[in-house]
């Protein structure tokens, strides 16, 4: 198992689930710690959710702001009045849908926002008299709007490690396919307008949602305290990949060891760790992570505080302390011995009137457990320790020296409810992109994989990070098409009001009763 230099890292906090949201395509890196891998079937189900039910709530609660009621004269043509009333958006047409589909390029997103928006209308000429009604525009209109907005998304990390989020191949399309009670010169109006404006979108959008995009992770940290003498500092890699199944974000997990002056905990990857992208299934989440991972944060307890005890066994007195840390190993099996323990120790062993000092190496298998909320922690079989004696003084017969071995092997066994309960303090909380019910746990030469179904959550640490920024572009994309349509810039429509018809010619005016 290799080694890794020293390095020395400022303290901040982030959360490591900052990572997982977008993916993107490189080659493999070899120091590569962890992975996540997430189905396209669970971006989609997130989307569809968590997050667009908060997109229908922003329209319905943008399209009510509007006020009721809204009035224009010499709307194109001097005398002419037009009036809105009633408008609302009602809740129930508020509709949004998204599909998510994966290739070797990035993320491909497919997002349908639906919406109807009432109102009465009355297009009329007032010369002298009664406003009198042109072409029949005199009813109550319901108009369904549809928009679709559909862009590739692809992540990268950039010189430091942080993630980039590019988009291309964007797409926008606002259509109104059903126009019930408006009168028909209205509606071929509306038949010319619309194009135009999404011809306009396609080019002028896509440079403002790439400036989101790249915001997203703008001001995220790199070092992550948690509890313990440790901190970890994360580095996205060059691993990070998608494909017809999903995505998967991989990178370098550096512990900071802080009881040795702030340095890097010295194991690295060996074997490196295979791409999470090749193990993904549809309809599952996944994470990889390393024996080397494990080791660091074993190292910083080493650092912290020695393992040692002293107990009776077999007639012998045992006395035993930790000379180095323990260094944990995977190997690709499915039985017990995937998972296994070296602890070099020195014992003091004495039954009278023998009395031995011996460097003793002990191997011994664990398991991997991930709770129901995704705490890792991991547990020593209390019944597997095998110990060989690699040298004594004073030397000792083979017979006196298996008798030996087996007084320590009775001592570690008898010690392992405390060990256990030491190691309870080193759990790892996986990312919460998933419910955690029957996890599948793996085991491969230098990594264990632990993969879990997709089902539905109430709430999600992956929908949390996607909501703000599907949230933005949504919104800038409707701000767009609501300030072409009424001639007013987007930040003016923020806060709704009626809109302006200027570009027509029209000026607003009191509204009064029909």
């Amino acid at each position: 198992m290799g080694k890794k230099g020293e390095r020395v890292v400022g303290s901040g906090v982030v959360m490591l689930l900052g990572l997982v949201m977008w993916m993107g395509t490189a080659a493999s890196d070899p120091l590569d710690d962890f992975g996540i891998g997430i189905s396209t079937l669970t971006i989609e189900q997130t989307l569809n959710d968590i997050v667009l039910p908060v997109v229908d709530e922003l329209i319905y609660v943008k399209g009510n702001a509007l006020p009721d009621d809204c009035c224009w004269q010499d709307v194109e043509v001097a005398g002419t009045r037009l009036y809105l009333q009633n408008i609302n958006v009602p809740q129930e047409s508020v509709q949004s849908l998204a599909s998510v589909s994966g290739s070797d390029t990035g993320l491909l997103m497919d997002i349908l926002v639906q919406f109807d928006l009432d109102f009465f209308l009355q297009l009329c000429e007032k010369l002298i008299g009664p406003c009198v009604t042109i072409l029949f525009c005199n009813d109550d209109v319901s108009l369904h709007f549809e928009l679709r907005i559909r862009t590739v998304l692809d992540l990268y990390a950039d010189a430091e490690g942080k993630p980039v989020i590019a988009g291309s191949d964007f797409f926008f399309n606002l259509a109104i396919p059903d126009k019930d009670g408006l009168c028909f010169v209205l509606k071929s109006a509306l038949d010319v307008a619309i194009p135009a404006l999404n011809l306009v979108a396609n080019k002028v959008l896509p440079p403002k949602l790439n400036a989101i995009l790249e915001g997203a992770f703008a001001n995220v940290s790199q070092t992550i305290e948690v509890k313990g003498p440790f901190d970890l500092y994360w580095k996205l890699s060059n691993s990070t990949a998608s494909s017809n199944t999903g995505q998967s974000v991989q990178m370098e997990l550096d512990v900071i060891n802080n009881c040795d002056g702030d340095t890097v905990a010295p194991f690295e990857p060996s074997p490196p760790m295979v791409d999470t992208i090749t193990l993904l299934d549809q309809g599952h989440v996944l994470f990889q992570l390393t024996d080397s991972f494990l080791n660091n944060l074993i190292y910083t307890a080493f650092c912290a505080k020695t393992f040692d005890f002293s107990t009776e066994a077999n007639g012998f007195t045992i006395e035993l302390e930790e000379t180095q840390s323990p260094e944990m190993t995977f190997i690709n099996s499915t039985n017990s011995s995937a998972a296994s323990i070296t602890l070099k120790t020195s014992v003091k062993a004495t039954r009278f009137p023998l009395r031995v000092s011996a460097k003793v190496t002990a191997t011994a298998h664990f398991a991997l457990f991930v709770s129901p909320t995704g705490v890792l922690s991991f547990e020593l079989d209390p019944n597997d320790f095998v110990v060989t004696i690699d040298s004594s003084i004073p030397p000792v017969n083979k017979g006196t020296k298996e008798k030996i071995e087996a007084a320590i092997e009775a001592a570690y066994e008898a010690q392992v409810p405390l060990i256990n309960e030491k190691l309870a303090n080193y759990t790892f909380q996986l990312p919460q992109i998933a419910t955690f019910n029957d996890p599948e746990i793996l085991y491969g030469n230098g990594y264990a994989e632990i993969a879990v179904a997709t089902a539905p959550m109430p709430t999600s640490v992956l929908g949390d990070m996607m909501t703000p920024v599907i949230v933005d572009i949504v919104e800038e994309v409707g701000n767009y098409y609501y300030g072409e349509t009424v001639g007013s810039s987007s930040s003016q429509t923020r806060d709704l009001g009626c809109p302006g018809l200027a570009g027509v010619g029209a000026t607003p005016i009191e509204c009064q009763d029909l």
